[in-house]
């Protein structure tokens, strides 16, 4: 992890006698940016870098910002075959009928999905390490995309 570049600031301002909150010119901060990479660079890896991709990549890794992996499900719902062709072509009305119908068979497995399936994984604070429970899980609210 990259510490702030604040104290070698600090020391640079000392040195070229400006004031400590003065701007720093973009030529300035890429001279102190250097400076710190390579000494964390070399406290990491017992060594200086052996070129600037080497430590350009360094810098690159270590502001990069973390992810975390979160496993998620992606559901599709489709009637059948015929039932699409009906609703692609069918009068207005009686597709919006098509649709309604569809949409609340959608909201029914949602619903079912929420009261039965959606679950997470919950760290209890008691119980040791590796003790997990499953939490109930409220409000699943996917995104929609209908076709016409």
């Amino acid at each position: 992890m990259f510490v702030p570049t604040a104290r070698p600031h600090r020391i640079s301002t000392v040195t070229w006698l400006i004031a400590w909150n003065a701007t720093i010119t973009a030529d300035v901060r890429a001279r102190i940016r250097t400076r710190v990479a390579v000494n964390l660079f070399s406290e990491e890896y017992g060594r200086p870098p052996a070129d600037d991709r080497e430590l350009s990549g360094f810098i690159a890794r270590n502001t990069r910002a973390r992810t975390t992996a979160v496993a998620g499900y992606d559901l599709t719902f489709s009637p059948v075959k015929s039932v699409s062709a009906l609703w692609a072509i069918a009068p207005l009305p009686m597709a919006e009928r098509i649709e309604a119908a569809h949409d609340a068979a959608v909201a029914d497995v949602l619903e079912w999905l929420e009261d039965s399936a959606a679950f997470y994984p919950h760290r209890r604070q008691r119980g040791g390490p590796g003790r997990h429970r499953r939490t109930h899980r409220r409000g699943v609210h996917p995104p929609r995309f209908p076709r016409r």
